[in-house]
């Protein structure tokens, strides 16, 4: 994520498209190669573990359900996703508003990664924050305006900027919201609460792409990013009202 797409964007301007897919696929020859001849004894990790029911797989949505910080955090991040799903546009804003070709767009999509490294850093060196509910939302509320300038941009440098902003504002909120949920999540339910996080972190960029889509056939690249970025700021607001512990919760 970090030099694929530049390295990618390159070389679809030296050996075209085709060239460049049939060589990431001889890339991952090795790959699969060295995964068959990993051994691992059968049934070392298996002791102790209970028999699971349906039941148990509910357990993590109702905690879920009744934990309103940790349901108001997976809320703002599944909105935010699916109203700016900026990467499945981004051929647009490189081709048809920042005039950039292969390699550009590389770069474009590169960014956010470095970003989000930016941003990690940051928080390693700042140590153990600990008003976490006021960092994921005023970090959330950064990323949508910075998203929505990207959206504004003719430049192709302060475009650069603004979703290398984008990534590093995304690293700081996810990883403010992902230790919140396992802070607040009791040991023995751990897992399940967190899969059902990531069902919907995982997802919901996907789904993103395909509304963004939509909208940008009648908005235009520009107005759906900036029409998804009001939208997701407005449900901002209603859940901190709503749910004012997120802001206030501290470890």
């Amino acid at each position: 994520m970090l030099f694929g797409p530049a390295v990618a964007g390159f070389m679809v301007e030296l050996l075209g498209a085709g060239s460049t897919y049939l060589l990431n696929a001889i890339l991952f020859v090795p790959v699969v190669i060295a995964l068959m001849f990993l051994r691992i004894p059968v049934g070392q990790y298996a002791r102790g573990i209970r028999h699971f029911t349906a039941s148990h797989m509910v357990e993590g949505l109702k905690l879920i359900w009744s934990t309103h910080i940790i349901l108001a955090l997976i809320v703002l991040d599944t909105v935010a996703a699916i109203s700016t799903g900026y990467r499945g546009l981004m051929p647009v804003f490189a081709e048809d508003f920042l005039n950039v070709g292969p390699s550009g767009l590389g770069w474009l999509m590169s960014a956010p990664a470095f970003g989000f490294l930016a941003g990690s850093g940051i928080l390693l060196l700042l140590g153990d924050i600990r008003h976490k509910g006021a960092v994921v939302l005023v970090s959330l509320l950064g990323y949508l305006v910075a998203v929505a300038l990207f959206s504004q941009s003719t430049s192709y440098i302060l475009s650069l900027v603004l979703i290398a902003a984008v990534g590093g504002l995304d690293g700081v909120a996810t990883i403010m919201r992902q230790t919140t949920t396992q802070l607040l999540v009791p040991d023995e339910i751990r897992g399940r609460a967190t899969s059902v996080h990531q069902a919907f972190a995982r997802g919901s960029p996907s789904l993103g792409y395909l509304v963004m889509g939509a909208l940008a056939v009648q908005l235009g690249a520009p107005g759906a990013l900036l029409a998804g970025s009001a939208f997701a700021a407005v449900v901002l607001v209603v859940v901190g009202l709503k749910w004012r512990e997120v802001l206030s919760y501290r470890s």
